[in-house]
């Protein structure tokens, strides 16, 4: 994954604006979800979290009734 690439100056805007950076990829077994630091402040975890341990933290919050739209756009 590339957002180790991102320009520190856009880094430090986005962070001021609390604007977090994420993917989501995944396969019929795991979903991985990779995120900055800010993502990560934002959703309460930690930098320690595996990407499947991210993804499941992070799709637990999904609201019920978007899990399908959720589901359909990955």
């Amino acid at each position: 994954m590339g957002l180790d690439t991102i320009p520190e100056k856009c880094t430090d805007i986005m962070k001021s604006s609390k604007i977090g950076l994420w993917v989501v990829e995944g396969d019929e077994v795991h979903n991985r979800m990779y995120c900055d630091e800010t993502m990560f402040n934002l959703l309460g975890i930690t930098k320690e979290m595996t990407p499947e341990e991210v993804y499941t933290a992070w799709y637990s919050n999904i609201e019920a009734d978007q899990v399908q739209v959720v589901d359909e756009a990955i």
